[in-house]
C-alpha cells in the first residue's frame, strides 16, 4: 500500500502542513509515499519522498480517477467525476488531494478535499493524514479491506452513466428525467401549489433517450435478484406510462428497458437460472428489454434464447 499526494495544494500553508504530515507518516509507518506534482505552485523540497513525478493534470485524472471502478465503489454515493470535477465536467480539482493506492499503483481511495475540516472528517487530506500519524496504518488497511471485500458491482449512478454511453440506446441520453407532471397537475394551480404537487407526485426515470422514432425509458439496478427485478419491472412500466402522458406519446413510440450491473452469484444455480429465464419472458410480454453487465462497462441484452449464457457475478 502507498500514499499518494497530488501536489501542490492551492494554499501554501496547507501544502506545507500536508508535506510535514506525509514526512511524519513516512517515518512512523514506512508507508511508501509518492508525490505527483500536477501544478508546481510553491517552492517545496519533495526530494525526501520515495517517488516524485511531474505530470499533466488531465492525464493523471484520466489514469487514476476516471472510470476507476474501485474508487467509485469506495466513494459511496458519487462517481469520481461528481466528486473531483466541476459541474460542467471540464476541470479536475485534485490539487492537494491525498490518495491510497495498492502495491500495483491502482488508486483505491482518495480524500474528497484538500486541507482540513473543523469537524475532523477523514475526507479532508490533513484530517486523514493526522489520523494516520496518530493511529497508525492498520485502521486504514482494515477500512480499505472492508471496502474492497464489499465492492460488488458498480453503484447505480455508474451503471447509469455507462449504459447511457453504450451502443444499446440512441444519443443523446438524459439521466434522472422527471415524469408525472401532467398527471399531478390540472393546470389551475398557483405556482407554489405546482411546486408542492410536483415534489409530492413526480418521480425521476434513470435514463431517457429520445431517438428519431423511439423514445427509450430505462430503469437501472445494481444487481439482479428476485426482488430488484420485480421492483425494476414495475418502475419502468409506471415510468413509461407517465413519460408518455407528459409527452403525448402512444405505446408504439417508447421502448422500456431495465438494466442490472450484474446477475446475483446465486443465479448460477440451475433452479434460479430457470426462474431468471421465466422473468425475462415476463418482461418480453410487457415489451421490456432486459440488459445485464457482463464486463466493465459492457452490457448485453438478455432474451429467452440466451439467458442461460449470461455470466453471474463477474464483479468480485
Amino acid at each position: 500500500m502507498q500514499l499518494r499526494y497530488y501536489a501542490d495544494n492551492y494554499d501554501e500553508e496547507e501544502n506545507r502542513e500536508t508535506v510535514e504530515l506525509l514526512r511524519r507518516v513516512n517515518r512512523q509507518t514506512r508507508l511508501t509515499v509518492k508525490i505527483i506534482r500536477i501544478t508546481e505552485r510553491h517552492d517545496v523540497d519533495y526530494s525526501t519522498f520515495d517517488t516524485v513525478t511531474s505530470e499533466n493534470r488531465s492525464d493523471v485524472y484520466d489514469r487514476d480517477f476516471n472510470h476507476n471502478q474501485t474508487l467509485s465503489d469506495n466513494l459511496g454515493d458519487k462517481t469520481p467525476s461528481q466528486v473531483f470535477k466541476n459541474s460542467k465536467g471540464t476541470t479536475a480539482f485534485i490539487s492537494g488531494v491525498v490518495g491510497v493506492a495498492n502495491d500495483d499503483g491502482h488508486l483505491l481511495w482518495a480524500t474528497r478535499r484538500s486541507g482540513r475540516s473543523d469537524d475532523g472528517q477523514l475526507n479532508y487530506a490533513l484530517n486523514f493524514l493526522e489520523s494516520v500519524a496518530t493511529e497508525g496504518v492498520e485502521p486504514v488497511r482494515e477500512h480499505l479491506d472492508s471496502l474492497e471485500s464489499d465492492a460488488g458491482p458498480p453503484i447505480e449512478k455508474v451503471i447509469r452513466n455507462q449504459f447511457a454511453r453504450s451502443d444499446a440506446i440512441p444519443d443523446p441520453a438524459e439521466k434522472e428525467v422527471e415524469v408525472g407532471r401532467s398527471a399531478a397537475l390540472t393546470g389551475n394551480e398557483r405556482q407554489g401549489e405546482k411546486n408542492l404537487l410536483s415534489n409530492l407526485a413526480t418521480r425521476d426515470v434513470d435514463i431517457v433517450a429520445r431517438g428519431s422514432e423511439i423514445h427509450w425509458v430505462v430503469e437501472v439496478k445494481r444487481e439482479y435478484k428476485a426482488g430488484t427485478f420485480d421492483k425494476a419491472l414495475g418502475q419502468v412500466i409506471v415510468s413509461d406510462e407517465l413519460y408518455r402522458s407528459d409527452n403525448d406519446l402512444d405505446a408504439s413510440e417508447t421502448q422500456k428497458a431495465v438494466v442490472f450491473g450484474q446477475l446475483q452469484r446465486a443465479t448460477a444455480n440451475p433452479a434460479k437460472r430457470r426462474v431468471f429465464g421465466e422473468v425475462v419472458e415476463i418482461a418480453e410480454r410487457h415489451d421490456v428489454q432486459v440488459y445485464v453487465g457482463v464486463d466493465d462497462g459492457v452490457y448485453k441484452q438478455v432474451t429467452t434464447s440466451n439467458f442461460e449464457d449470461i455470466p453471474a457475478a463477474h464483479w468480485e
